[in-house]
């Protein structure tokens, strides 16, 4: 045990908490085929979200776009979508024009071009990067400390609104957990 006092923060702001996803490639070519993948990458915009704003820039209908998995709005997150359209670079340019701003943004950036579609929930997972604020100088060494030994380092689940909740809905997950810890599954 780490023997850490509570007094930390996490996810004090956006890029405190940052996320990659680790997708199944498709096969890719360089040269326009019938699907565009792109890394998308977002902050203070669910997955839904950011492919809504795809959709109706470039005018196309919910089928026509997929994604592995779903990313917090609440971080800075990166993902593989794939497009059933040929987009060219320019319009890419204009589009990420269009949705960025200091606080809230959504990028995509050309990856490849394939015959086939992404599989929702075909994904090998995703990678974090957790900035833990208001740890004292022997917190943050021990923790360093801890990871440099051990081949694995578990983590809680941090549970929030991705799953628990509605975008820009009530802050209730403190709730919810205290629920499922007590096991009042009503």
């Amino acid at each position: 045990m780490l023997g850490l006092n509570c007094d930390f923060k996490l996810k004090t702001q956006n890029s405190d908490f940052r996320v990659a996803e680790v997708p199944l490639l498709p096969d890719m070519d360089s040269t326009p085929k019938k699907y565009t993948y792109l890394c998308l990458e977002k902050s203070n915009f669910t997955t839904f979200d950011a492919l809504e704003k795809i959709m109706d820039f470039y005018g196309l209908a919910f089928d026509d776009l997929v994604a592995e998995g779903l990313k917090d709005e609440d971080g800075i997150t990166q993902q593989l979508i794939s497009v059933h359209k040929k987009l060219s670079k320019k319009s890419l340019k204009e589009f990420n024009q269009k949705y960025n701003s200091p606080d809230e943004f959504i990028r995509i950036e050309l990856k490849g071009y394939g015959a086939e579609p992404l599989r929702a929930k075909a994904l090998h997972g995703n990678a974090f990067t957790i900035i833990v604020r208001n740890l004292s100088l022997e917190e943050a060494e021990k923790i360093i400390a801890f990871g440099q030994k051990c081949h694995f380092f578990p983590f809680i689940n941090y549970y929030d609104n991705q799953r628990f909740g509605l975008p820009g809905g009530p802050y209730t997950t403190h709730l919810i957990g205290k629920a499922i810890v007590e096991e009042k599954w009503d």
